[in-house]
């Protein structure tokens, strides 16, 4: 057991230290949609509310891969909380106050290796992506230097609309009622579906 300390000292034969979060891979072939933010924002010391900075990703695509860089100068890491908002509301933690008093925050998290990123998955990556960054202890101070944003993204599903309009009547008191049929001629798999009617009748 290390109790928290980053480095080993010593011969320990049978223990192994475990993997950093490394580089990582990259998004896999496909699509890709980035984004890149520069702010250079004074992170404000034991504030709670924090700052925050914007990427505004276009380009339509659910998400198959995602991961986010950031680079913060501070002195004491072990104060900061990192969150990332993604277009639908949802909040990520990215980092909670981990690494004590070691400097400066500079690190890329993966949807395959972070379960938080990795709920992302399938949501649409157009939108306004936030990431909110806090210092929760005093003394020590920082700078939000940079991030980014890259998703990998399925191509936008084709959307296929038929429309009947047949002026039916019903007839009264008929268990056979009436019926009316429309044609797809395209192919492929129904990953959703939207049907609507519009029946007039006095009691429904």
């Amino acid at each position: 057991r290390t109790g928290g300390a980053e480095t080993l000292t010593g011969i320990v034969p049978d223990f192994t230290a475990p993997a950093g979060p490394g580089p990582g891979p990259e998004p896999d072939s496909g699509e890709v949609v980035e984004g890149s933010a520069h702010p250079s924002i004074t992170i404000p010391d034991n504030d709670r509310t924090g700052v925050s900075s914007t990427i505004d990703l276009t380009g339509a695509g659910e998400i198959r891969s995602l991961q986010v860089s950031i680079d913060i100068t501070h002195t004491y890491r072990g104060d900061l909380q990192v969150d990332l908002v993604a277009p639908d509301g949802r909040r990520t933690a990215l980092h909670s106050r981990a690494g004590a008093g070691a400097d400066d925050l500079r690190q890329t998290w993966h949807s395959d290796q972070h379960p938080g990123l990795a709920q992302l998955i399938g949501t649409p990556a157009a939108g306004t992506w936030t990431l909110a960054v806090s210092d929760r202890a005093l003394r020590d101070e920082g700078t939000l230097n940079s991030w980014s944003v890259l998703a990998g993204v399925n191509e936008p599903r084709s959307v296929v609309e038929v429309e009947s309009i047949p002026g039916l009547l019903i007839p009264d008191n008929s268990r056979a009622g009436v019926r009316n049929e429309v044609t797809v001629d395209d192919q492929g798999t129904i990953s959703s579906l939207v049907l609507y009617i519009d029946i007039t009748h006095t009691y429904v």
